[in-house]
């Protein structure tokens, strides 16, 4: 076998510090309502977006306003996926 000198060994899932507050709330025990809370937040902010775009924008402003509404449903998609694998991994 051989050894890696460059990079350090993997971390285990475990060992890795969680990177902000919502990450760590969704590996804790109530990870269900830190999800539900995250998406309702995320919900809120696209409903914002959308009502200020259905107002109307400059045109200089409105790739900004597609763009976060593209990072919102990123943003529910992931929470989504490790609900999935949590949901998978506690089965």
């Amino acid at each position: 076998m051989k050894t890696n000198l460059i990079l350090p060994p993997a971390l285990q899932q475990s060992q890795m510090p969680a990177l902000s507050e919502l990450e760590a709330g969704l590996a804790g025990p109530a990870a269900a309502e830190v999800r539900a809370a995250a998406l309702a937040r995320i919900g809120a902010l696209e409903l914002r977006l959308k009502q200020t775009l259905d107002r109307g924008v400059p045109s200089k402003d409105f790739s900004q306003y597609s763009e976060l509404l593209a990072a919102c449903q990123a943003s529910r998609e992931v929470l989504q996926i490790v609900a999935r694998a949590t949901n998978l991994a506690g089965a």
